[in-house]
């Protein structure tokens, strides 16, 4: 719940804030929480500096993430998580994969709306969620297209 209100707080804005400084708390507690667990967690951010979110989309992409990273903590019992975003063609791509056990260690799970909520953030912001998962790992993957102002970021 208090990881959850960070999340809100982190993403409140009252206009556009840069994508990299929105990931940057959220980056900072997985990684910890990942490598207790003793999950490394490697992060590669690609023609993000420039790019803004506004407050909504966000704190879609924040707990897209969060549940994603959440999964892997609690699920998926990998040792590394790889996460990426990256901006092409005025699109914002995220990738999450991990080299755990895959998604039959937990997606039938009575009472988990995770996966549903992933899916439904995925198309708040334009975007499909993937996910393909095996015995060697899952990988979830979103892109969503950026609004011009989103493209523009702190250059005008």
């Amino acid at each position: 719940m208090r990881d959850d209100l960070r999340l809100v707080l982190d993403s409140t804005t009252d206009g556009q804030v840069g994508i990299a400084d929105l990931l940057a708390p959220l980056r900072y507690r997985s990684s910890q929480l990942l490598e207790a667990a003793g999950i490394d967690s490697y992060w590669h951010l690609h023609g993000v500096d420039e790019l803004e979110l506004d407050g909504p989309r966000g704190l879609d992409l924040l707990r897209l993430l969060q549940e994603a990273l959440t999964n892997v903590f609690k699920h998926s019992r990998a040792t590394r998580v790889d996460v990426s975003l990256s901006h092409e063609d005025g699109r914002l791509r995220l990738d999450v994969r991990d080299d755990g056990g895959g998604l039959s260690t937990f997606v039938h799970r009575p009472g988990g709306a995770g996966l549903t909520s992933m899916r439904l953030r995925a198309n708040r912001l334009g975007g499909e969620l993937q996910i393909d998962s095996t015995e060697q790992g899952t990988r979830l993957q979103v892109g969503f297209p950026l609004t011009r102002a989103a493209r523009l970021g702190r250059s005008g």
